[in-house]
């Protein structure tokens, strides 16, 4: 049973669109890098692959790092391969736990490898490579990648024709191959593996050529930890599911609630894209509910990615019109009571343009982290990510501070905090907006003041006359 099909739609249309405020981006971009096709969220932690970057070879890609911090989002390191290899696009896929990171790159027999590095807070070790004894040349290793625990996976979707996922496990600090998972009923084409989700003992495989109800209608596999190894449980299809739905192209559970993506599902338009809300109940999955896009817009690929973390999820529609007919991406949120899925907010695209945000998205207990790899703030196609704060509320009135903003608050200084929580004029921090503030403003006049950003109030780029205005306006005691 699907509940509440038509409803998921008009009830997003009610919801406020939130602009991302924090924009993730490399400090080092160059044109092309596509930063942000892949990325990962966890403790206050945000990966966002550079796939494109040109580091000590053309294109050998790179993974930024990201932290939390008080006044946002620093750039605090990157992780790229030893031996940086041209065309491998380290960052192909990632993944990561409170204790690890897995991240894959291309090999030149298109087939792919895959490291994982140990883990504390923002800083990452020395990497383990995960090799299989099963991977073969054009087998597309580490297309995807999950890592939850003393478990890691990795999918092979063309491995013999159907697809596989090798399985590794933890001994201290090693990691070690442990089994290769393969379809119980294999069929050409059927993409095993194109997406993966790794949580405890249950593993869920996203195989969208899956054909049994129509070419490329798409399943999910799902498997268990038992004492024999990892073991096929339950597939799961789209019940209203059809040819060409690509049912299984993204996939990510947590405890008893799954979302999977189905980007060419004809659920508002030709191709708008749908996701499916699945519940478990005593080990057996069900479908409970199908969430689309308010908008009848073709080909907007809804569910092109799926994120879930305790009683949020995200899903991405990369291709979605935004105002001026561009495909800019939009990320759709919503909450959950355990019953009933809800519509939270939208969250358009960092920048104007094309920038197809959304792409890779990325939830945690705090953040939403938002992929936009055609992103051209930092260069043509220079790429980037965004995130939004899902916890912080200045005024404690029950309302999170990005859903305030969308509402009318305002954020002149566009740091994703109410104005009216803060002091947007108080460059020292001494509580009063004074002299030595105003002379504060008049040592970067003119400039972007890359040094202290904070005195471009208004985030246009230089420090002007619309800049002092708003100070005069805060004249006096912080309130």
């Amino acid at each position: 049973m699907i509940l509440a099909t038509s409803e998921a739609g008009q009830a997003m249309a009610q919801v406020p669109d939130c602009r991302p405020t924090q924009r993730l981006a490399d400090s080092l971009a160059q044109p092309y890098d596509a930063a942000g096709y892949a990325v990962a969220a966890s403790g206050g932690v945000a990966l966002v692959a550079v796939r494109g970057a040109d580091n000590g070879a053309a294109n050998a890609g790179k993974v930024c790092v990201f932290q939390r911090i008080a006044s946002g989002w620093a750039q605090v390191a990157s992780v790229a391969e030893a031996i940086p290899a041209a065309n491998a696009q380290f960052g192909r896929s990632l993944a990561m736990s409170a204790g690890h990171a897995v991240v894959t790159a291309f090999a030149a027999n298109s087939t792919g490898r895959a490291l994982a590095f140990p883990r504390t807070g923002a800083a990452f070790g020395t990497a383990t490579p995960l090799a299989s004894p099963n991977s073969v040349a054009n087998d597309r290793f580490g297309e995807a990648a999950s890592v939850d625990a003393d478990w890691i996976a990795v999918s092979a979707p063309d491995r013999a024709g159907h697809g596989a996922v090798d399985i590794f496990t933890r001994n201290g600090s090693s990691w070690a191959f442990h089994s290769t998972i393969e379809p119980p009923s294999p069929s050409a084409g059927m993409g095993f593996g194109i997406a993966i989700s790794l949580r405890g003992s249950v593993l869920c495989v996203g195989a969208p050529g899956d054909a049994a109800n129509g070419a490329e209608a798409g399943a999910v596999l799902v498997y268990r930890l038992e004492q024999s190894g990892w073991t096929f449980s339950q597939a799961l299809r789209a019940p209203d599911g059809a040819a060409g739905d690509l049912f299984g192209t993204s996939v990510a559970f947590d405890g008893p609630t799954m979302v999977v993506g189905a980007y060419r599902d004809d659920a508002s338009t030709v191709d708008s894209g749908s996701a499916y809300v699945f519940r478990s109940t005593g080990g057996t999955w069900e479908c409970a509910q199908k969430l689309f896009p308010e908008t009848t817009v073709r080909d907007a690929d809804f569910g092109f990615s799926v994120a879930i973390a305790g009683s949020r999820i995200a899903v991405g529609a990369p291709s979605a019109v935004a105002a001026g007919g561009v495909r800019a991406g939009t990320t759709y949120m919503y909450t959950d009571n355990g019953t009933t899925v809800t519509p939270l907010l939208r969250a358009g695209s960092p920048s104007s343009g094309g920038t197809f945000a959304g792409t890779d998205v990325a939830l945690s207990a705090t953040d939403l982290v938002i992929g936009a790899p055609l992103d051209s703030t930092n260069g043509s196609y220079a790429g980037g990510a965004a995130a939004i704060d899902l916890v912080s509320d200045c005024d404690n009135d029950g309302r999170i501070d990005a859903i305030a903003i969308a509402l009318g608050a305002e954020d002149l200084n566009r740091d994703g905090t109410p104005d009216g929580c803060q002091c947007v004029a108080d460059f020292n921090g001494d509580g009063t907006t004074s002299g030595q503030d105003l002379g504060i403003m008049l040592g970067f006049w003119g400039t972007s003041a890359s040094t202290l950003p904070k005195v471009d109030i208004n985030h246009d780029g230089i420090v002007s006359g619309a800049d002092l205005g708003l100070l005069l306006s805060n004249w006096g005691p912080c309130q």
